[in-house]
């Protein structure tokens, strides 16, 4: 599999983009954490009963996505950015942003992962019907929290591609396994050369209409995602489980997306600044 990291053309980059190329790596291999996994496990008779619900689920994931707009709307009025232009800053100015923006990322996945264990600590005691009336919920606010992370990267947010790119990340976070895991980081290779060739400051700023209109392209990436929140959910239906559970494991999920989505949004950053400070070493690697 390809390395979206480190590649033969180090011995040309800083050591600051070779240290995060390493640190995307690392994240990239390293397994889904144990209450992840164990969900995969516990929950898998019991998700292959549900298996013909989660047909039911990805139209409801789909009305959130086409709800996007207001949920981006919304990280955008409340954000206050920076203000600065990261490409006029010096190597050294730019580590220490990337450090602070690393501490506010965080900030935001602490929220995000207590919001989502308070929404998972309900349905196990009241059924089917109602675990899965949380799932869009959730998804909803796991879409909010992504897109708050996002831009702290000074990612383009009301970008399409950006938004496909986050649901890919979302995506990797939701992989019980590391194999689906890998599997769904490799998906970022199709479009990282276009990306890492445009930077983030000069993408346009157009509100997208809906992303409705896209929904074809992420069907399969709602298909991975609602499966495994649907086996999430599924373990609080198992006796002895319950609202702790739920809790634990929507946390859990957080913790995954949210660290999934993190790593990606600086690794993109880092790459955006070193080709628009290196034009010659960008075109020598396409």
């Amino acid at each position: 599999m390809e390395e979206l990291g480190p590649s033969p053309g180090e011995e040309q980059k800083s050591e600051f983009e070779i240290e995060v190329g390493k640190e995307f790596d690392e994240w990239k291999n390293e397994p889904p954490n144990m209450i992840q996994r164990g969900v995969g496990i516990i929950s898998k008779p019991l998700s292959l009963m549900l298996h013909p619900i989660v047909k039911s689920v990805i139209p409801h994931l789909e009305e959130v996505i086409k709800k996007l707009n207001s949920t981006i709307a919304d990280v955008m009025k409340n954000y206050k950015d920076d203000s600065i232009d990261i490409y006029s800053l010096t190597e050294e100015e730019f580590q220490k942003w990337v450090e602070e923006k690393d501490g506010e990322a965080d900030t935001w996945a602490k929220f995000g992962i207590a919001t989502l264990s308070g929404e998972g600590g309900v349905g196990g005691f009241l059924g089917v019907a109602t675990v899965l009336a949380e799932i869009p919920i959730s998804f909803a606010t796991l879409l909010s929290y992504a897109n708050k992370i996002a831009i702290v990267y000074k990612l383009d947010i009301q970008n399409e591609d950006v938004q496909m790119e986050l649901l890919k990340a979302i995506a990797a976070g939701s992989a019980t396994n590391i194999e689906t895991k890998l599997e769904t980081v490799a998906l970022f290779n199709s479009s990282l050369k276009i990306i890492q060739s445009t930077t983030w400051k000069v993408m346009e700023k157009m509100p997208i209409e809906s992303l409705g209109g896209t929904i074809y392209a992420i069907r399969s990436l709602l298909r991975n995602i609602g499966s495994n929140i649907t086996r999430r959910k599924a373990s609080q239906l198992i006796p002895g489980l319950g609202a702790i559970a739920g809790a634990t494991i929507n946390g859990a999920w957080g913790s995954d997306c949210f660290k999934a989505v993190k790593e990606y949004s600086r690794f993109m950053v880092v790459k955006s600044y070193y080709s628009n400070k290196n034009p010659q070493k960008e075109i020598s690697e396409k």
